[in-house]
């Protein structure tokens, strides 16, 4: 890279671990790091490693003389982008921490912030899969389940900064309970852990699956991935339990089109590696309860940025609106 070159700072903050990046503008990550979170010790050691991801990513881009423009944060759970507070993180037991204030302070940079989804769904629109449409959706589909609306390029993100909550679409009023509180959130059956408690219901049913077998009998093992390869095999317990997830999904994307009447419609989050076999369905779904003159245009795609995309879009934050 030249001398002096622009470059933005994103962080993505997981439960788990911080994911910091150097982000230039066209998107692409010069430096990365990666640090454990250590959410249960408490906000002000979480405060500290997110701080230190910054200052390790600052001292790279010093010694090769790029220009950082700002940092971005990509925070779980609902947030206020205008107030910089994180409102309530049950990732990192956080409740109404002004975050992007500490961090403005410790290192007089221009901060931004926003809810990690979104984040995700800025990076896939302006440097992934959505860069060829100007009205997209992109649902992030993980432990939780989120998305981003862009309407005419520009992020909507409602009055109080928490739209896109399709998670907590109710799908069924009398289904599991969710842990918003409600009952039959989408997000209770195709959250990655109410996937595997379907698998597992499904086989306390005394229904014959291959998954038995991959977790050597300990169904608290079974994981989305594992119901994924068993339906690879052939394993119609499996196939069953995807292709229910897809048409839930599908359900819930066809009320979004039905709403924001989107040209595209992107899907990412880890539940998304099932590929084809999880996208198909969902596709079929939104065009048989869409309304017809949304379901002829519309395409669904996977995401392309996989676990890169909240960090290009927490770095983009500042260019985003």
């Amino acid at each position: 890279m030249s001398r002096l070159q622009e470059v933005y700072l994103g962080l993505d903050v997981g439960g788990t671990n911080i994911a910091g990046a150097l982000v230039d503008k066209e998107g692409i990550i010069v430096k990365q790091v990666k640090l454990p979170t250590r959410a249960r010790e408490g906000q002000d050691v979480v405060v500290s490693q997110m701080c230190r991801a910054i200052t390790l990513l600052l001292g790279h881009a010093e010694q090769n003389e790029f220009y950082v423009q700002g940092i971005g944060m990509g925070i779980p759970g609902p947030v206020s982008v205008k107030e910089g507070i994180s409102l309530h993180s049950p990732n990192l037991f956080w409740d109404n921490v002004p975050i992007r204030d500490i961090i403005q302070q410790q290192f007089s940079l221009p901060v931004a912030m926003d809810n990690d989804v979104r984040c995700a769904a800025i990076g896939e629109k302006f440097f992934g899969a959505g860069k060829v449409a100007k009205d997209v959706i992109c649902v992030t589909l993980g432990t939780g389940v989120g998305s981003g609306i862009f309407i005419n390029n520009h992020l909507f993100r409602g009055f109080r900064d928490i739209a896109g909550e399709i998670g907590h679409i109710t799908m069924n009023p009398r289904g599991p309970k969710c842990n918003c509180g409600k009952n039959g959130c989408l997000e209770a059956y195709v959250g990655a852990p109410n996937i595997s408690r379907r698998a597992k219901e499904a086989i306390f049913n005394q229904k014959y699956s291959v998954i038995v077998e991959m977790v050597n009998g300990n169904l608290a093992d079974i994981t989305p991935e594992m119901v994924h390869r068993a339906a690879l095999a052939g394993d119609e317990l499996a196939k069953n339990i995807i292709q229910e997830t897809a048409e839930l999904i599908g359900l819930a994307l066809s009320y979004m089109a039905n709403l924001f009447n989107p040209q595209l419609i992107i899907v990412g989050g880890g539940v998304a590696r099932s590929g084809e076999m999880l996208i198909n369905p969902i596709r079929d779904t939104i065009k048989a309860n869409a309304m017809r003159e949304h379901g002829k245009i519309l395409t669904v795609v996977p995401a392309q940025l996989g676990e890169d995309a909240g960090m290009i879009g927490a770095a983009w934050l500042l260019n985003a609106d």
